[in-house]
C-alpha cells in the first residue's frame, strides 16, 4: 500500500469513527463505540496506524492541509501559493 493510499484510508477511517461516536451520543447505548464499530473499520484503523511517514510525507500532508483550509476561506489560494509560502518559512 502506498503512503497516499494509507493516509486516505486512515482519514476515511477516522471520519467514519467520528460519525459512529456522534451517533452513539444520541443513542441509549452505554457500550463504548469500539464495541459496536464494524470489524472492517477496526482492521482499517489498525493497519493505518502502522504506516510510517517520512519528513517529506509529513511536509506534503501539512501543505495539503494548509491549502485545503485556506481554499475554503479564499478561492484565490492555489497550491503554488502555499508551496511558495512554505518554502519562505523554511528559510
Amino acid at each position: 500500500m502506498h503512503l497516499a493510499q494509507a493516509l486516505t484510508l486512515y482519514s476515511y477511517a477516522q471520519t467514519i469513527h467520528i460519525m459512529f461516536c456522534a451517533l452513539s451520543a444520541f443513542s441509549n447505548d452505554t457500550l463504548p463505540v469500539e464495541w459496536w464499530m464494524p470489524d472492517d473499520l477496526k482492521k482499517l484503523m489498525e493497519a493505518a496506524k502502522k504506516v510510517a511517514t517520512t519528513k517529506a510525507d509529513a511536509e506534503e500532508q501539512r501543505r495539503s492541509f494548509a491549502y485545503g483550509n485556506a481554499k475554503i476561506e479564499n478561492e484565490f489560494v492555489t497550491r503554488e501559493l502555499v508551496d511558495r509560502q512554505a518554502e519562505k518559512l523554511k528559510k
